[in-house]
């Protein structure tokens, strides 16, 4: 899967960045999880366990990767599951694509522009 998504590397490592805080949140030195994935039990073929607790309700928790190549494993099989293109224009289309498929619930123009942010870093 990596070399079919080779083109959206770049971008990847910017999403990365944007949602560990350029790798310093809590989130990413704990559970190795570089995307904000949730745990969903027998999601994806079972590559996380329960992780740390989500701010997001009482039943929510963040995935937890044995290690950051784990992590990049299971956003590659979400990517697989929810048909996302191979190859985008910029960061705009990244992040219009991920927004497309449920990936985050923030507006998409702040998400844009944090994955515009950090390519240009």
């Amino acid at each position: 899967m990596l070399s079919k998504y080779r083109a959206l590397m770049p971008y990847i490592v910017a999403q990365a960045k944007h949602e560990t805080n350029n790798f310093t949140s809590n989130v990413y030195l704990k559970d190795h999880n570089m995307f904000g994935m949730k745990w969903i039990n027998g999601a994806r073929g079972q590559i996380a366990t329960k992780g740390l607790k989500s701010p997001d309700g009482p039943d929510d928790y963040y995935a937890h990767f044995e290690s950051d190549s784990a992590g990049v494993i299971d956003l590659l099989k979400l990517f697989e599951a929810k048909k996302f293109p191979v190859s985008v224009e910029d960061g705009n289309e990244f992040a219009s694509e991920l927004k497309k498929r449920g990936y985050f619930g923030a507006p998409l123009e702040a998400y844009q522009n944090r994955i515009n942010y950090w390519l240009k870093a």
